[in-house]
């Protein structure tokens, strides 16, 4: 029973690595930009950008691509 439970987690993917292959997919990123209200694709104008970073905005958007990656991508993948 454990030697199974041990190949499990040797197949689950790292959740970073799942993140870093759905950020390098940018018709993924523009949906969901498009969808939530983000601006993960960094669309707009320098000092739009300098005033997301500065308030926040940017990481609270990552964050929110986090989480929909592991409800939506990487619990599916492990789940199989």
């Amino acid at each position: 029973m454990k030697a199974m439970a041990l190949r499990d987690q040797e197949k689950e993917i790292p959740l970073w690595l799942c993140v870093l292959a759905a950020i390098n997919e940018p018709e993924l990123v523009k949906e969901f930009d498009r969808l939530r209200g983000t601006n993960l694709s960094l669309a707009g104008k320098p000092i739009e950008l300098l005033i997301d970073e500065s308030t926040g905005r940017m990481e609270h958007d990552f964050e929110e691509f986090v989480e929909f990656v592991r409800d939506c991508i990487y619990e599916r993948v492990n789940s199989t």
